[in-house]
């Protein structure tokens, strides 16, 4: 899921960017959704957080309650250096190169000079930079989905089934893709480890293991499991990565 996050306080130009967004997507089958956010609240970061997919921001510097170039601080200091951001404004004299520096801004806009061409090249690099970036990738009911490697916990194939579900740290997805197919395209990357006939996990984002009961825990609650075959390996990879070693029962 691709997301875009209006952070503007005025209609007319909310408008133009979701012209701009209408062009961009085309009759691409990109899976994508659009949040408008019109004035500061407290818990913007917290919902923006929620959104499952990348995110490309679209900012203006002048809102209600809170800039958007403060906002884009505070979007970074939340942790998230991957997100896209694209500010705009109305005063290109408020160009701030040290901002651009600070939050990896991608590009600053004036609203009344050639907007929505700029903003459409600024989305399509957005994009090109988003999708560069390690990720699985499978299209359902005409959409095309790219989740990043980096949000995965795990993969589970459905007993008797072909299909999977990929669980990631915000969202559960449905692919057509088999486990075989899934493994052989994340076979290189060494964050991705097969614990059972059914589960490949991200060793990166396990929170606990009991090699007692074969269980993988995640921050999140859900579980996956190891089968006796595979609980050696898991424990090796798991020391050589010193992660969670307090947590693993032996």
């Amino acid at each position: 899921m691709l997301n875009f996050i209006i952070y503007e306080d005025e209609e007319k130009f909310r408008d133009k960017y979701f012209s701009v967004i209408d062009k961009f997507i085309g009759t691409s089958k990109l899976a994508y959704d659009v949040i408008e956010i019109k004035e500061y609240q407290e818990e913007i970061i917290e919902q923006i957080e929620q959104l499952s997919g990348s995110k490309i921001f679209i900012m203006d510097v002048e809102v209600p309650g809170k800039s958007g170039l403060d906002l884009a601080r505070q979007i970074r200091d939340s942790g998230d250096w991957d997100s896209q951001i694209i500010i705009v404004t109305s005063h290109d004299n408020l160009r701030n190169y040290d901002y651009q520096r600070k939050i990896l801004m991608l590009a600053f806009i004036t609203k009344f000079f050639d907007l929505e061409k700029l903003l459409l090249d600024a989305i399509r690099s957005a994009h090109n930079i988003l999708t560069s970036r390690d990720s699985i990738q499978f299209q359902k009911n005409n959409e095309l989905y790219r989740i990043p490697l980096n949000d995965i916990l795990y993969i589970e194939k459905v007993p008797e089934e072909t299909y999977c579900y990929i669980h990631t740290k915000k969202e559960e997805y449905i692919t057509n893709k088999t486990l075989l197919q899934l493994e052989k395209e994340i076979s290189k990357d060494p964050r991705f480890l097969k614990t059972h006939r059914n589960y490949i996990v991200n060793t990166y984002n396990i929170r606990a293991v009991d090699l007692e009961d074969l269980i993988i825990k995640f921050d999140n609650k859900k579980i996956a499991f190891v089968s006796k075959n595979y609980k050696k390996a898991l424990k090796e990879k798991l020391c050589e990565e010193q992660l969670n070693k307090e947590n693993i029962k032996c």
